[in-house]
């Protein structure tokens, strides 16, 4: 039997933080994304309460329903969620016994935090809990014009009066209060010293035109004043100023670089990274994702007192202890350090033994004890690879993508150069990316999800001459707009599609029932995705002579009773491809599944995590080697872009939860089990 997911591709991202996204001051509207950007799992049932307004509820007396939402599955906010879940435990809210949760993950799509949210207004939460500025902003954006307003409380909001959230720590919506990550400035100048006590002069970058930034720099010039250390300033107004400006700063004679949570010099600070080594000048941060880029080490605050934090307002709000209108917005007090030994090496310094004690070491596996950089001038392309957020499936895209060019004669360090963009899922950022690119001048641009595509394409079309494109990880590139068919397309624009993989969804269908006649199929009609995909499984159930009884729904308080009335129909299966409000959802499919004995196959990867029997998708891996494939050709001048069908991945995966099939009354074929990710249980 195959492994599990293979999560030990995630665990170098697993403290990566998210504030970039977090220090997003307004939330954009974003165009249609693959529809993986989902719901996530839920693991106890999303039914809604009877008394959706609770006022005041007694630990271990009322059952009380929280809807969680989180901007997507980065490993950082997974664990806020964790460490908030764990502390409404300790006060008396356990899930599964007094407590339902219902998650909302968007997947690093901006637009579905407003599904979501609009889904726990249905549902008539008691609580809603956000992770990340934007769902804060679009929980917020949702419940404002409510005549009583579903309480909110926020985790992992860096600014939450640069967002619009509030004004002042007692001045916020009457509704709403939650839990600051401001960074740990005066610790960030105690770990500077620790490293170099004799440490005189510091040059810091920020942009003046982020809100967020200006505040924390202030912050920093008046703690440099008082500990009588110079602060050079450079300011930048996009990425493509950073090494311009590193460098300025480079030959003041300055003994650490700086930059605290500013976004436009996160998303460039490789460059950062570059001057840095070029002059033995070690980075400090509060940028935690520059650490693992080469960045000596960063400090920032914990992510676990966040949920804690958050988690112990949630109790004493459902005890009726506290009122959210009188309670002030806390800044997190505990932070975390990170280091990066061979980033250090690179910049000149030892690390004392005292900071690497307390650090979370980020440092390459490969790390030898010293490392010279690479020069850039070995390099004969450079690639502009950007991705939606850190996500660990679009990473696993990405690294098998650099695995082909490898392959195929292009290794990063020695003629290749890659500049990384990850956006943090805000799809603002997207674009600031693209541009970067442009004007780095890159040979290709690499890009990982659909909006990260659109950005993309956006960017470039008006460009006399186009940097050319290749796209991975797009469910359907015709409803997203980026090409009209396989061969029509923007002539400096292709790539891979992973359109789920519905033929062999149906041979799995009949491998464990051969006995099939007659599948209930659920989707929403206003999404284009899902009707192209409809449309197919339609045609293909025709073929086989198969009856597709098909129920629609508008919103997902409406899948429960489409999947009753479904379950009445005496179907083999229910099954939905990738339908994002039957998936944000699928909870009470699997509910309705449970209780009717009828098995649950799609092609939404998330609903095997919640109990449903079978999901087969298109393999990550093989989008990433498909597209990887590609890029090679196109250097090696064997590829016209122009010329290229998008192709469409013809390798594909498949997930069980036997705990599922179990529940819904089937037992899975030996030949399928032998095959398949298993994600029961453990």
């Amino acid at each position: 039997m195959k492994q599990k997911y293979p999560r030990l591709l995630f665990i170098g991202m697993a403290l990566l933080w998210f504030l970039a996204a977090c220090s997003s001051p307004s939330t954009t509207e974003s165009p249609d994304t693959e529809s993986e950007t989902a719901v996530e799992p839920t693991d106890a049932p999303a039914e809604p309460t009877e008394e959706p307004e609770m006022e005041e509820a007694e630990a271990g007396t009322e059952d009380v329903t929280i809807g969680m939402m989180v901007i997507a599955p980065i490993p950082a906010l997974e664990t806020v969620q964790e460490s908030f879940i764990a502390t409404l435990a300790e006060g008396g809210y356990v899930e599964g016994e007094n407590l339902t949760i219902i998650r909302g993950n968007a997947e690093g799509d901006i637009a579905t935090l407003n599904t979501i949210a609009q889904q726990f207004i249905d549902e008539g939460v008691d609580l809603i809990v956000t992770t990340s500025t934007p769902a804060a902003q679009a929980a917020l954006n949702a419940t404002q014009d409510m005549a009583d307003p579903i309480p909110i409380i926020f985790t992992t909001v860096t600014d939450p009066y640069a967002a619009g959230i509030a004004t002042a720590p007692d001045e916020h919506p009457a509704w709403m209060t939650g839990s600051q990550m401001f960074p740990p400035l005066e610790e960030t100048f105690d770990t500077m010293l620790e490293i170099n006590p004799d440490l005189t002069t510091i040059g810091f970058l920020y942009n003046p035109a982020e809100a967020n930034s200006v505040a924390q720099t202030e912050v920093v010039q008046q703690i440099a004043d008082e500990r009588g250390i110079t602060l050079e300033i450079a300011t930048v107004s996009n990425s493509s100023e950073i090494r311009t400006a590193a460098e300025s700063l480079a030959g003041l004679g300055i003994d650490f670089f700086y930059f605290t949570q500013d976004s436009t010099v996160a998303s460039g600070s490789e460059a950062v990274v570059q001057v840095a080594n070029d002059n033995g000048i070690p980075i400090i941060t509060n940028d935690i994702p520059t650490v693992a880029k080469g960045g000596t080490a960063a400090v920032g605050a914990s992510l676990r007192e966040d949920g804690r934090v958050a988690g112990e307002m949630a109790v004493a709000f459902l005890n009726g202890e506290i009122d959210l209108a009188t309670t002030d917005i806390q800044r997190v007090g505990v932070f975390d350090y990170f280091i990066n030994r061979a980033g250090a090496s690179a910049q000149g310094i030892e690390l004392p033994a005292s900071l690497i004690e307390r650090a979370i070491d980020q440092t390459p596996a490969d790390f030898e004890g010293s490392a010279e950089p690479t020069e850039e001038e070995k390099g004969e392309f450079t690639i502009g690879m950007m991705v939606i957020a850190s996500v660990p499936a679009l990473e696993l895209v990405q690294e098998s993508f650099i695995e082909a060019m490898a392959e195929g004669g292009y290794v990063e360090g020695e003629n290749l150069t890659i500049i990384r963009g990850n956006a943090e899922g805000d799809i603002a950022t997207l674009n600031t990316i693209a541009q970067q690119f442009i004007d780095e001048n890159v040979d290709l641009i690499v890009t990982t999800s659909t909006p990260a595509a659109q950005a993309a394409l956006n960017a470039t079309q008006d460009m006399a001459e186009p940097i050319p494109i290749i796209f991975t990880t797009v469910t359907d590139p015709y409803a997203a707009g980026i090409a009209t068919a396989p061969d029509d397309h923007p002539a400096w624009m292709t790539g891979s599609q992973i359109f789920p993989p519905l033929e062999e969804t149906f041979d799995t269908m009949l491998e464990i029932n051969p006995d099939t006649t007659t599948i209930g199929f659920l989707y929403n009609p206003a999404e284009a995705n899902s009707v192209a995909q409809t449309e197919a499984v339609q045609a293909i159930a025709d073929e086989r002579g198969i009856t597709l009884e098909i129920a629609t729904v508008s919103n997902s308080s409406e899948i429960r009773t489409a999947a009753e009335s479904l379950a009445g129909l005496d179907i083999d299966f229910f099954y939905f491809t990738q339908d994002s409000t039957v998936a944000s959802g699928s909870e009470a499919v699997v509910q309705v599944a449970n209780e009717y004995g009828i098995p649950i196959i799609t092609n939404d990867i998330p609903t095997v995590a919640k109990g449903g029997a079978v999901a087969l998708g298109a393999s990550l891996a093989e989008d990433g080697r498909q597209a990887g494939e590609m890029a090679v050709a196109f250097l090696d001048g064997t590829l016209d872009i122009a010329t290229t069908d998008i192709q469409r991945v013809g390798v594909f995966d498949t997930f069980i939860n036997r705990a599922g099939a179990e529940a819904q009354g089937i037992e899975l074929p030996q030949s399928l089990i032998d095959r398949a990710i298993d994600q029961t249980p453990e």
